[in-house]
């Protein structure tokens, strides 16, 4: 994400064309999301059902909020918010990296 110089177009293309390994490595990386969380939530003994909910409900204000405001920014704020989330998510890992370091 913060690296990537391509056109949207053409990623939209590669995945469109995409087949047998390359859906299946986009399916798995797209799961391991749900797979951290499905362990988080085992490993506390969270109630399942209110975290679900909880889990809806966040996803539906902050996709809301998204394209709101994705609608009221300009196309060329597009690529420079692509690489803030990348930085974003590196900032998190490397939290998460030395927290667990220290720890």
């Amino acid at each position: 994400m913060v690296l990537e110089e391509d056109d949207e177009t053409g990623r939209a293309r590669r995945i469109v064309s995409a087949r047998g390994a390359a859906i299946l490595a986009l399916a798995l990386t797209s799961s391991l999301d749900e797979l951290a969380i499905g362990f988080t939530i085992g490993l506390l003994g969270l109630p399942l059902v209110p975290v679900l909910a909880v889990i809806v409900a966040q996803s539906i204000v902050v996709t809301q909020l998204g394209m709101r405001l994705g609608a009221r920014s300009a196309p060329r704020l597009r690529e420079a918010g692509e690489r803030i989330a990348g930085v974003t998510l590196l900032a998190i890992a490397a939290a998460l990296l030395v927290e667990k370091l220290v720890a």
